[in-house]
C-alpha cells in the first residue's frame, strides 16, 4: 500500500510552495543586509517573507491542503529565516552572538524533540499559535 503523505498531489500544494518561496527569499535577505546594506529592502523582503508565512497556513487549512510535508517545511522556513535574521544582525551588533546561541540551542531540543515525537507517536504534529507569535516577534 501507497503511503498517502507522499503522493504527488500532497507534496505539490500551493502552500508548500509557498514555504519553497520563503527559503528561496533568505538569501536574498541575507545579500541585501549583509552585502548591500540596503536595510530598508532587507525589512521590506522579511515582511513579506513573514506575510507569506501567514498566508500559507490559511490557504492550507481553508482549501484543505494541510499535509505532513507541510507540517515540516513551514517551520523549516520559519527557523532557517529567523537564523539568517540573526546571524545578520551579529554583523552590526555584537550581543546578538548570545541570541543566536540561545536560537541553536533552542532548535536543536526541539528538532530532538520532534523526532521522539514522531518516532513514538508515528505523526507529524501542526505548529501551535505560540510557535508563530515568536516568529512575527522575532521579524
Amino acid at each position: 500500500m501507497k503511503d498517502k503523505r507522499f503522493q504527488k498531489e500532497n507534496i505539490l500544494t500551493i502552500p508548500n510552495m509557498i514555504s519553497l518561496f520563503r527559503i528561496i527569499l533568505i538569501p536574498i535577505i541575507i545579500w541585501l543586509y549583509c552585502c548591500s546594506c540596503d536595510y530598508t529592502a532587507a525589512a521590506i523582503i522579511v515582511a513579506l517573507s513573514g506575510i507569506t508565512d501567514i498566508i500559507d497556513g490559511k490557504i492550507a487549512r481553508k482549501i484543505n491542503m494541510v499535509s505532513d510535508l507541510g507540517k515540516v517545511l513551514d517551520p523549516i522556513a520559519d527557523k532557517l529565516t529567523q537564523l539568517a535574521l540573526i546571524c545578520c544582525l551579529t554583523t552590526r551588533f555584537q550581543w546578538m552572538w548570545g541570541l543566536l546561541i540561545l536560537l541553536i540551542i533552542k532548535e536543536c531540543l526541539m528538532i530532538l524533540w520532534g523526532y521522539l515525537t514522531i518516532k513514538t507517536t508515528n505523526a507529524v504534529n501542526s505548529a501551535k499559535w505560540y510557535g508563530k507569535l515568536s516568529t512575527v516577534i522575532l521579524y
